[in-house]
């Protein structure tokens, strides 16, 4: 017999006994049937303000921005380690690294500089 059909009959019944299998286990009716009630909670919290949904917004995007920037240090960092002498490899993932950083350096200030500026005016600075 061909290999290929003596591959195509195993792989067959291999697929047969995995899906006979799962139709067995699922067949079976559950021994007590219980009803449960399932309570959803508020995602914001007790957010009743504008203000509080924009500073949550502003939380999950410094979230992102610092998982995207532990993958550019990782990236510039494999870029300059991987880079087996070649100075313009190095020059690169120096400079991807550094970007990371001053990337991070100014949103953060940016995030300040609107903390402050918005804390001045609802205090009535």
């Amino acid at each position: 017999m061909n290999n290929q059909i003596k591959k195509i009959i195993i792989v067959g019944m291999f697929l047969m006994t995995m899906f006979l299998s799962f139709y067995w286990a699922s067949a079976a009716e559950p021994a007590v049937s219980t009803q449960q009630s399932v309570k959803l909670e508020n995602p914001l919290g007790t957010i009743t303000q504008p203000a509080g949904l924009v500073g949550k917004a502003i939380n999950g995007i410094i979230g992102i921005m610092g998982a995207v920037t532990l993958i550019m240090f990782v990236l510039g960092g494999f870029k300059w380690l991987t880079s087996a002498g070649n100075a313009e490899r190095i020059k690169s993932g120096t400079n991807t690294m550094l970007w990371a950083a001053v990337g991070v350096v100014i949103v953060l200030s940016s995030y300040i500089i609107v903390q402050n500026w918005i804390g001045g005016i609802t205090r009535g600075n």
